[in-house]
């Protein structure tokens, strides 16, 4: 599900089923051709998303788990009511996680809407209102300048008919999201209006935000990359 470089090595986030036992395992390698399990299957934590917090390792996809280099966790509770979903049988999965200073923010989707959880500690969580991030799916998010950017589909609603007739879940365009401290976002307009395109992930790279997806359909889509090369200044 994950990995995070660290100056020791490389650990990974994920799942192993054994029999009819899924649950979730970690591995660690000191050169990424190596590699050892070094802890699950835990019925219980099925990994999550991977990121250092004063010198400890946090693994969030509610519950949270921290460990202090990988192999023993202990788990954090979470306050289910921050995790609730308007459909009974929906539920959010987090997507991404990324830290600046004293504030860690998670994105996350339903797979048509957008959520933001931020957090001072990774122990305590806190749900931001529904805001101009709601609509679309947040997929990745990255520090850009001296904030955040974040980066997903849009998706139509089904009476719209989207971009496709019969596919309402077809992406109709790349979203973009930047947010100056992680709490106010702000949606950023695109120039690709009439572009048919998903966004997937987001990285800095020398101070350009470098974004990843494909244009098209899924069934006929193409790799395509976007770049901005401008952070908005801070305070905007």
């Amino acid at each position: 599900y994950d990995l995070l470089a660290t100056d020791d090595g490389i650990l990974a986030m994920g799942a192993v089923c054994i029999d009819d036992e899924c649950g979730g395992a970690a591995w660690w390698s000191e050169d990424g051709l190596e590699w050892e399990r070094i802890w699950g299957v835990d019925p219980d934590n099925w990994g999550g998303r991977l990121i250092e917090v004063d010198e400890a390792i946090l693994s969030f996809e509610p519950p949270s788990w921290t460990s202090p280099g990988g192999t023993e966790w202990v788990e954090v509770p979470v306050d289910d009511a921050l995790f609730d979903h308007p459909d009974p049988d929906g539920g959010w999965a987090v997507e991404a996680i990324v830290g600046l200073e004293d504030l860690l923010v998670a994105i996350g989707t339903d797979g048509n809407r957008s959520i933001v959880w931020v957090s001072p500690d990774g122990t305590s969580w806190e749900r931001l209102p529904e805001g101009s991030f709601y609509d679309g799916s947040m997929m990745d998010v990255t520090r850009w300048g001296s904030g955040f950017v974040a980066v997903g589909p849009q998706f139509s609603l089904a009476e719209i008919q989207g971009p496709t007739p019969g596919f309402p879940d077809e992406s109709s365009g790349p979203m973009y999201w930047w947010s100056p401290d992680g709490r106010a976002w702000h949606r950023i307009e695109s120039t690709d209006d009439d572009t048919v395109a998903s966004l997937y992930a987001v990285v800095e790279y020398r101070g350009m935000a470098v974004a990843v997806g494909q244009t098209g359909v899924w069934w006929e889509g193409r790799a395509a990359v976007w770049v901005n090369e401008s952070p908005p200044p801070p305070g905007e």
